[in-house]
This record gives C-alpha cells, sequence and structure tokens, in this order.
C-alpha cells in the first residue's frame, strides 16, 4: 500500500477512511510486522491509521501498528 499523499494538502479529498471500530489489520504479534493490512481494506481502498511504538497513544486491537507490533 502506498501512502496518501493527498493527506498533507488542505482541502484535497482523501478518500474513505475506515470507520472507527472497523478493524484494518490483523495481529502480528512481532517488531517486524509487515503485510498485516486486512485483503478487504486493500480491495476497497480504505484509509487505515498508523500507530507507533514511541506514541503515548495505545494502540486499539484490530489497528494497524507502524514499526512495531
Amino acid at each position: 500500500m502506498e501512502p496518501n499523499s493527498n493527506i498533507i494538502v488542505p482541502d484535497r479529498d482523501i478518500g474513505t477512511r475506515a470507520a472507527k471500530n472497523e478493524r484494518t489489520c490483523s495481529d502480528c504479534g512481532s517488531d517486524g510486522c509487515r503485510n498485516n493490512i486486512l485483503d478487504n481494506i486493500k480491495s476497497r481502498k480504505i484509509l487505515t491509521t498508523g500507530y507507533f511504538s514511541l506514541s503515548s497513544i495505545n494502540k486499539p486491537s484490530g489497528e494497524c501498528g507502524r514499526g512495531g507490533n
């Protein structure tokens, strides 16, 4: 999946976003988590979140992490 470059452009349509409680990724349980975005999210080209382990916000279950599990 490619990053959505429209996010940094004011007033630009960023496309369809995942619903607040919609599961977007499978759990991988390791720091090298890759290719874990669910197929139905990829096929619909849904914008997902990306939580980092250095963030003070806890990643909800079923959401995507970047650089960690």
